[in-house]
């Protein structure tokens, strides 16, 4: 691409408008580049140049300017998911199938970089919504590991407990955002209810409104795996009610 002597460059998508000038020209500098869509919504991308060889058995170095998408949804939960920004859950959401990827954005650029999602036994349009309620709000951003649950629409005993993982792996750009089912093995939170007549009822505490709260009993000798409603709270905490059995 031949440069102006700022060298910088604009991207644009089809029928978008131009972005903001890009630096290119400087080895092992990353740099973000938000596209605005002709929907009023934004893609979110991660620019990095390096040098590299012009050809395997050339001395001809070259400067090289990689894009990749700055946050990429991976369904490991074994189902189709359903994944939309926060407060797009009606106009824009997308169907992930079991082992599918999904480049994320936004589909209101003014809206908050969180999204939500459920799950669906169904990749139908009619279905896809039904089975399960939305989770709360997962911000696009920090590495790390949360667990959430997500409950049921019909059945609370078929609501899911899920691993979320957030990643970017070895020599790439992209944040990946991993979602699987807790395994009852090995999960990132279990609850034992050691005692011998002592029933424990938790749920998690600030939960508002009301009606979003999930109680859970575990009866003694008891344990199950427990995940966090909201788990992007500040503090979390647990309300715990005990019962003495006869």
């Amino acid at each position: 691409v031949p440069l102006s002597r700022q060298q910088k460059v604009h991207f644009a998508l089809e029928r978008g408008r131009l972005s903001s000038p890009c630096v290119v020209n400087v080895p092992g500098l990353t740099s973000k580049l938000q596209l605005p869509t002709a929907t009023k919504g934004q893609m979110d991308f991660v620019l990095r140049t390096n040098v590299s060889t012009a050809t395997e058995d050339d001395d001809l170095y070259v400067k090289v300017t990689t894009i990749d998408p700055a946050y990429v949804a991976v369904n490991n939960s074994g189902m189709h998911m359903v994944i939309a920004q926060e407060g797009q859950t009606t106009r824009s959401a997308e169907v992930v199938p079991p082992g599918g990827r999904l480049c994320l954005y936004k589909s209101d650029a003014k809206g908050k970089p969180r999204i939500r999602f459920k799950f669906s036994s169904s990749p139908a349009e009619d279905d896809r919504l039904a089975d399960f309620e939305w989770s709360r709000p997962i911000k696009l951003a920090q590495v790390g590991r949360i667990s959430i649950h997500v409950r049921n629409a019909g059945e609370i005993r078929r609501s899911k407990h899920v691993r979320v993982v957030k990643q970017v792996p070895n020599n790439s750009q992209t944040l990946f955002i991993i979602f699987s089912i807790e395994e009852e093995a090995s999960p990132t939170y279990r609850i034992d209810n050691q005692s011998r007549s002592i029933l424990l009822e938790l749920t998690q505490h600030g939960i508002t409104p009301v009606s979003d709260q999930l109680i859970i009993s575990y009866r003694p000798g008891s344990k199950d795996v427990f995940s966090w409603t909201d788990p992007e709270q500040s503090k979390l905490c647990l309300a715990v009610w005990v019962k003495k059995l006869d």
